[in-house]
């Protein structure tokens, strides 16, 4: 950039002021090559969120996030989280359920 031919006058202030704040925040821009386990990129944290709010909002019929996920959130995340790994199945005898309402 800073070698190119010659710029507009918006667009060489535009460039200085790009270099000039990539300059100033360069020592810890690039973590993500420093540390072995480091993702280059949030996404996946990202998509965590966005599921969570997605089956929250479906499972209340809202078009926003409830005031309880505002609240409550990170207790609503590691929830789905941990659901997200395991899978949910019914009894594996039919009359299961049945026999433990009974005895109850």
């Amino acid at each position: 950039m800073r070698s190119s031919n010659p710029l507009t006058a918006p667009l060489s202030q535009m460039t200085a002021t790009f270099l000039k704040v990539t300059e100033s925040y360069w020592s810890g821009l690039f973590h993500c090559y420093d540390v072995a386990d480091l993702p280059r990129t949030n996404n996946e944290l990202e998509h965590v969120f966005g599921s969570t709010h997605y089956h929250e909002r479906r499972a209340t019929g809202r078009k926003q996030a409830s005031l309880g996920l505002v609240v409550r959130g990170s207790v609503h995340l590691v929830a789905a989280v941990a659901a997200q790994n395991y899978h949910f199945s019914g009894p594996s005898q039919p009359g299961a359920v049945a026999s433990a309402q009974k005895a109850s």
